[in-house]
């Protein structure tokens, strides 16, 4: 599919015309299509379900812990999760608890085929109960079309809570996180600069390709486009091993591979 620049108000809208031409025979433009509401569903379970699972195996989700309701990490996560929710800590602590409280985990996860056999089931039970009991409405004009019981609804925000609160919010993620950023961002001006200069050294630093196709466009919003696309198509080392030569922190061996 041919990507478009267009500019409404001085900002790029790319692939807007390509956008447009697929909502334009969709009923009810401001309503998703019943596709959307399934996939954003199965998303939601998918991600709930399998985050919690894979954190508690990393040791950030202490699952063990908070089947316990008088262990103080169920009160440290209600307190948390309970104005993200606009709910109360009693009305967060029972929602959890209907979770947690059939979760065979005990302990914390060191890997026993036991612990592995009880995960999976642990975690097939949940997807099973909150795929198989959402229905679609009779009234094609309803909205919405996918139909999801409030209570399971609120059981996978509360899933999400949990990693929010235990790897999104945690402090030493943050302070990555930042960094990284940093860094992308220092990339991208350093090659977009580079992709503007007429000093021959300068440009050097480009890919062949990204250098000419960055010599054959035009418009700024083209320029953007293919450096995000180069710095995207970056693994992690890569990313951090050309920052750190760009900035002179590390300069390797030129026999590095960038």
């Amino acid at each position: 599919m041919k990507t478009s620049v267009n500019t409404r108000n001085g900002e790029p809208k790319t692939e807007e015309n390509e956008f447009e031409w697929v909502r334009k025979y969709h009923r009810g433009r401001n309503n998703r299509c019943i596709e959307a509401e399934i996939m954003d569903w199965s998303d939601d379970v998918a991600y709930a379900v399998h985050d919690v699972d894979d954190f508690y195996r990393a040791g950030l989700i202490p699952l063990d812990r908070l089947r316990n309701q008088a262990d103080f990490e169920v009160d440290r996560f209600c307190r948390y999760a309970a104005p993200r929710l606009d709910q109360n800590t009693d009305d967060v602590n029972e929602l959890l608890r209907s979770v947690v409280a059939a979760s065979p985990i005990i302990e914390p996860y060191i890997g026993t085929n036991e612990q592995r056999q009880q995960l999976r089931t642990f975690t097939a039970e949940l997807i099973s109960k909150y795929v198989t009991a959402v229905d679609i409405a009779n009234d094609p004009g309803e909205y919405p079309l996918l139909k999801i019981p409030p209570y399971l609804r609120a059981q996978v925000d509360v899933l999400k809570e949990l990693t929010w609160f235990y790897v999104i919010d945690n402090r030493s993620i943050k302070t990555q996180q930042h960094g990284q950023r940093m860094v992308v961002k220092n990339l991208f001006t350093i090659y977009l600069n580079a992709g503007a200069s007429e000093n021959f050294e300068v440009r050097g630093i480009l890919p062949e390709s990204q250098k000419e196709q960055l010599r054959r466009a035009d418009a700024k919003e083209e320029q953007v486009r293919i450096v995000a696309d180069l710095i995207s198509s970056m693994t992690e080392q890569q990313l951090m091993m050309t920052h750190r030569k760009l900035t002179g922190i590390a300069l390797g061996s030129i026999t590095d591979l960038i």
